[in-house]
C-alpha cells in the first residue's frame, strides 16, 4: 500500500509538470489492468491465472468491505462473447468433469487451483450476459448466515445487498468503484 501511495504522489508531480506524460502513464496502467482482467484465455495456464486473479479480487472485496477472510467455495468466470464462452468451455473440459449449471456449465477440477486463500475445486463458466461486465464472481462461506446477515447488512449498505430467490436468499458483495468482481454468501450453503 505504501508503494501505491508513492506512485500516486509521483504521478501527481508528473501531471503538474507535464500533462502528456501523465496521460500516457495513466492510460498505460489502465490498459495493463484491462489486459490482465479481460485477458484472452487460450491455454490451461491462462485459465489458472484468471481463476487466481478473480479469487484475489474477491478476497480483497470481502476483506475491504467487512474485514473477513472468507473461504471461496465456488468460482465463476464470466464470458463476454460467444467465442470466448466456447473457448473457455473447450479448455475447461480438459481440466475437469463438466456438468450443467445455471447460466452455463460447471467443472469439478481434476487438480484444484491454488490461490492466495486456498484451493478452488469447482469453477463455472457463465454464458455471455450484457448485465455482467465483471470478470467473475465467487461464493464465499460463513459459519452462520443468519448471524452474518443481521450483523453486516446494515453496516455496509453501499457494498452489500440481499437477493431473494424462491428457495433461498443470498448476500451480494459489490463495489461500484471497481466493479470487476462480485461475491455471494448463500443462505443454503
Amino acid at each position: 500500500m505504501k508503494s501505491f501511495a508513492l506512485i500516486a504522489k509521483a504521478l501527481v508531480k508528473i501531471m503538474r509538470r507535464n500533462t502528456n506524460v501523465f496521460l500516457f502513464l495513466y492510460f498505460s496502467i489502465i490498459i495493463y489492468n484491462l489486459s490482465m482482467d479481460k485477458m484472452t484465455i487460450e491455454s490451461k495456464e491462462n485459465i489458472i491465472k484468471k481463476v487466481q486473479i478473480i479469487a484475489e479480487k474477491v478476497e480483497n472485496l470481502v476483506s475491504k468491505t467487512t474485514g473477513y477472510n472468507l473461504p471461496i467455495t465456488y468460482l465463476t468466470i464470466f464470458s463476454h462473447t460467444q467465442q470466448e464462452y466456447k473457448n473457455l468451455l473447450d479448455l475447461c473440459s480438459k481440466l475437469g468433469i463438466k456438468s450443467e449449471a445455471n447460466n452455463g456449465f460447471k467443472f469439478l477440477l481434476k487438480e484444484p487451483i491454488q490461490t492466495i486463500g486456498g484451493f478452488i475445486k469447482n469453477i463455472r463458466i457463465r454464458e455471455p450476459d450484457p448485465y455482467r461486465s465483471q470478470i467473475g464472481c465467487a461464493d464465499v462461506q460463513v459459519q452462520d448466515y443468519t448471524k452474518f446477515k443481521l450483523q453486516e447488512i446494515t453496516k455496509h449498505p453501499e457494498n452489500l445487498r440481499i437477493i431473494k430467490r424462491p428457495d433461498y436468499e443470498m448476500i451480494e458483495y459489490f463495489d461500484l468503484n471497481t466493479n470487476d468482481v462480485l461475491a455471494y454468501v448463500m443462505s443454503n450453503q
